[in-house]
């Protein structure tokens, strides 16, 4: 039974987290309404890649790249937010046993992936990565037959260059606004990025904003492009410790692709068998799409042992991976880079970073999304306690709506919760002195960390 809510009455959704130690301060409200209103790191350090510098023949699109291919890149790592705590399988644990995932596995033999796109001449992976993620968890969810989500789009809501409110007013005052004069150079990262996904930024098709913007004539910034063009909304984000091997394979056979990150660097690359492996994490600077596996890939597909010279001009050794076994990876460098756009990357890469599930509904799932946070999860709470109650209390506006689903935030695995709604609070400063609506009480566990969105009965 869902509850309708009174115009302009005071409503406080209560969230306990247990066996958790740190929450961040990010819960949202979804409602349905019966209106519509008018508007709406590694130890060694490289420098920061930022530009892609190839040159694309108009005859057959085919890329002549500089020798520096990790300056074509774009990822930005926020140490932060490059973790995700591990749930972990031992190779000898009765769920293995029971559910063991297949030797191998290609998403693409499904009809589960979306064509290879090019970020030439920018730095932008990350938002290809994302996009290319969320496109196949659509079409897993039967939520779209082949779509093809705007990349710019992100990247302007992202990074936006004027203070963007959203048509609630609740992020009045708390936003993120990009003051370089480079966004497309930037870089950026999906493990801090997706909060203008969740905050209802997009996403909007290729053919509302298409990639790239002309430079001499850029669409502007403005709160009817950011919030009135989406047909996707992103609810739910997970971050997979990249050690969690069996659960990473998991979801790609539910989600289709996961996004992640890596170090790319050239001297780790073999072009002849479109293999990467790197011993050395140097930095992570790249961002991709991980869509299959092969336990059996062969090590030997991977360079040969040798020396090298890294970009400090040091000479290095080079090794072999130590057993079979790759992702199968999709790139954003166009079909002509690596096997027609895509590669192999050793289970036992020193630079793979944490991998990304981005989950989508359609744009009218809901009506509205009331929220206070416009800015990138800038504030946490640590607590000692394996229990931590918050709050966040909320003015319905218009007339009467439903409350169908609240989003919260964990940057903890396998965490217990329970959401309680509470309405017409007398007390400011006490979330709990209104009316408990009791049928509307969930509780829950989560499985990975990242952002969840969970129905009311």
């Amino acid at each position: 039974m869902r509850k309708k809510i009174r115009a302009f009455k005071t409503l406080c959704v209560l969230l306990g987290i247990y066996m958790m130690l740190l929450l961040p301060l990010q819960t949202t409200m979804n409602v349905k309404a019966d209106y519509i209103p008018a508007t709406e790191t590694g130890e060694e350090t490289e420098e920061k890649s930022e530009d892609i510098s190839e040159e694309t023949t108009e005859e057959d699109e085919i890329l002549t790249y500089s020798d520096d291919k990790e300056d074509w890149c774009g990822f930005i790592p926020m140490p932060d937010q490059e973790e995700a705590e591990c749930i972990g399988i031992s190779d000898d644990s009765e769920l293995l046993k029971a559910e063991k995932n297949p030797v191998s596995y290609d998403s693409r033999d499904y009809g589960r992936i979306t064509s290879v796109k090019n970020q030439n001449p920018y730095g932008t992976c990350w938002s290809f990565a994302s996009m290319a993620a969320l496109e196949s968890s659509l079409i897993c969810e039967q939520k779209a037959d082949d779509p093809d989500l705007s990349e710019m789009h992100f990247i302007r809501y992202a990074l936006p260059d004027e203070n963007i409110t959203d048509p609630l007013g609740g992020t009045d005052n708390d936003s993120v606004l990009y003051v370089g004069s480079d966004k497309m150079n930037q870089g950026g990262n999906i493990t801090v990025y997706y909060h203008a996904l969740t905050n209802w930024k997009g996403v909007v098709d290729e053919s509302n904003n298409p990639y790239p913007d002309p430079e001499d004539n850029p669409k502007p910034v403005s709160l009817a492009d950011a919030y009135s063009n989406d047909i996707i909304h992103v609810q739910q984000y997970y971050r997979i410790n990249q050690t969690d091997k069996y659960y990473i394979k998991q979801a790609i056979m539910q989600y289709g692709a996961l996004a992640g990150s890596m170090g790319y660097f050239n001297f780790f690359y073999d072009s002849d068998h479109s293999a990467y492996f790197a011993d050395t994490n140097y930095a992570m600077n790249h961002a991709v799409t991980f869509i299959g596996w092969d336990d059996n890939y062969s090590k030997e597909n991977f360079l040969e042992p040798g020396e090298y010279i890294n970009k400090r001009g040091e000479t290095k050794y080079r090794t072999r991976p130590k057993n079979d076994g790759a992702w199968l990876v999709k790139n954003s460098w166009g079909p002509n880079w690596g096997d027609n756009g895509y590669f192999w990357m050793s289970y036992e890469d020193a630079s793979l970073g944490v991998f990304s599930v981005l989950v989508g509904e359609s744009e009218d799932n809901y009506d509205h999304n009331y929220q206070y946070d416009g800015s990138y999860l800038s504030l946490q709470a640590s607590v000692d306690e394996h229990t931590i109650t918050a709050a966040n209390v909320f003015k319905v506006k218009g007339r009467e709506q439903y409350l169908d689903a609240i989003s919260f935030d964990s940057p903890n695995a396998v965490v217990n919760y329970k959401v309680e709604i509470y309405t017409n609070i007398k007390n400011s400063e006490d979330p709990t002195s209104g009316t408990l609506i009791s049928d509307a009480t969930v509780t829950g566990k989560t499985k990975f960390t990242g952002y969840y969105t969970v129905n009311l009965p």
